[in-house]
């Protein structure tokens, strides 16, 4: 096996990928310590010890490893991975879980038989072609349909389903129709491939198998239903599938709502919300605590979505309709003070809010004419409350009057939320990370960032031992690699 890099991931779980920056898997646990969908952690709340899982294009094992590591050794995890390279590593990492796991290597799709797998720009996007397909970079391997390799690894009634097989989808469900009506597990299935074509083949075969069909939202982190058939934000991957055994569980644990008329959450003022929070305990003192009688429309609007937005918090409690709620009526008071006065603090706010929706795309929109409004200058300090655009700068301490802290906040979540990863691009968000990178609140992932796009980019030769990821902490897990300087190159 080549040269690799053992990555500890955010739940803990320890992969070795390759020693390649051009290795998407390999870049994005070095950047941001997991994969980049946030559906990883509602998996990992909804999975549970002694269940049984089947990751169907599995890769290095982004999932496997943590799905492995929560279902502990009374669980089973049967992962399928074709292509052989990367199956050696997924064999690698599932071996040292100390998990009942099986690397299966095997395409699976609507029949049995020999397909041909063309390699893309990188490994995580390799795709089952027709067998007529003149690919020069296709190979061939072994393919089956899940309802036979299902019963022949001993799974034959999982709990969970993911499929991630880069627009294959459709072909992997249709192949296990018999699982799919016999069993009752939670799928998770892309909607979206690599190059962005969306496919809603396996939705509608899944929902002629008796499964309704959800999205997640990411900020509540639970599950609301989605219509198969209609619009979906630009960054939207995956959706989830059941069967009504299945939801009425997971409602029960407090992980899928659906929509109740009439269903409102108590009133909570956005100040109670924000006065045990870093970012707004030095600020409470310059903000007044609602709009005033005499105040302009825009004004009134933000200070209502705040409170909607304070109102839609479950602080720890089971998220219910009624939370959700108040987070829509959050965005629609958020989108009316935009419209009225599209100033910074009303745009982190509607972006914030857009985001947790899981409407990305809107989110981005937001940040983008929040960062057009500055210009080259730095930020004015908003004279009215607002929400931060990133949650984890609820807790990041600001005096109030830091245009840096603003600075940093927003180009950080611009950064994140407008692509999946900095692999894809440097150009100007190279010049943005260089200068935010240096500001004290900044992430540790902006330092990742900023050495990972250098090195790729040829503007430095490896990694450099700086201060924000030489030292261990909740958001840097792997100084022990970062501190020996020229380890990552």
């Amino acid at each position: 096996m080549s040269a690799s890099y053992e990555i500890t991931l955010s739940d803990g779980s320890r992969i070795t990928v390759p020693g390649e920056l051009r290795v998407l898997t390999t870049f994005v646990l070095l950047e941001q310590e997991q994969w980049f969908e946030p559906d990883l952690e509602f998996v990992l709340r909804f999975l549970e010890p002694r269940m049984s899982v089947i990751d169907v294009g599995a890769s290095y094992g982004a999932y496997a490893l943590p799905m492995a590591r929560r279902i502990g050794a009374a669980g089973k995890l049967r992962a399928f991975e074709p292509t052989p390279d990367v199956a050696a590593f997924l064999e690698r990492n599932l071996a040292a879980s100390g998990a009942d796991a099986q690397v299966v290597r095997v395409a699976l799709s609507d029949h049995a038989g020999e397909g041909r797998l063309a390699r893309g720009k990188f490994d995580e996007v390799n795709r089952i072609v027709p067998a007529h397909a003149a690919r020069a970079d296709a190979i061939p391997v072994p393919m089956d349909t899940l309802d036979a390799s299902a019963a022949a690894v001993g799974v034959p009634s999982p709990d969970f389903v993911k499929i991630d097989v880069e627009g294959h989808s459709g072909q992997v469900v249709r192949g296990g129709d018999k699982l799919f009506r016999e069993a009752t597990p939670l799928i998770m299935f892309e909607i979206r491939d690599g190059a962005g074509v969306v496919d809603r083949s396996s939705a509608r075969s899944l929902i002629a198998a008796g499964y309704a069909t959800y999205r997640l939202l990411p900020g509540p982190g639970v599950l609301v239903p989605f219509d198969a058939e209609g619009p979906a934000d630009p960054f939207l991957l995956n959706l989830y599938a059941g069967k009504p055994a299945t939801l009425a569980k997971l409602r029960s644990r407090g992980l899928l709502v659906d929509p109740e008329s009439g269903a409102k959450a108590p009133p909570r003022s956005w100040r109670q919300w924000a006065t045990p929070l870093a970012y707004a305990r030095q600020a409470l003192r310059r903000w007044k605590g609602s709009p005033g009688l005499f105040a302009r429309a825009g004004r009134k609007a933000l200070y209502a979505a705040l409170d909607d937005f304070a109102a839609s918090r479950a602080d720890g409690g089971k998220v219910t309709w009624a939370h959700v709620n108040a987070l829509l009526n959050a965005r629609d008071h958020a989108i009316a003070a935009a419209e009225a006065e599209p100033a910074l603090g009303t745009l982190l706010t509607l972006a914030r809010i857009e985001q947790e929706l899981g409407n990305r795309g809107f989110a981005v929109q937001a940040l983008e004419r929040a960062a057009g409004l500055l210009g080259n200058a730095p930020p004015t300090v908003p004279d009215a409350p607002f929400l931060p655009p990133l949650a984890r700068y609820d807790h990041v301490a600001w005096d109030g009057r830091d245009p840096d802290w603003l600075d940093a906040a927003l180009h950080e979540a611009l950064i994140r939320l407008e692509a999946f990863s900095s692999y894809y691009d440097y150009g100007n968000r190279g010049r943005i990370l260089e200068r935010i990178a240096k500001l004290p609140f900044a992430s540790p992932e902006t330092e990742r960032r900023r050495q990972l796009m250098r090195i790729q980019a040829a503007l430095q030769p490896a990694s450099e031992a700086t201060a924000p990821v030489a030292v261990e902490g909740p958001e840097n897990l792997n100084a022990s690699l970062w501190s020996r300087a020229g380890a990552i190159r």
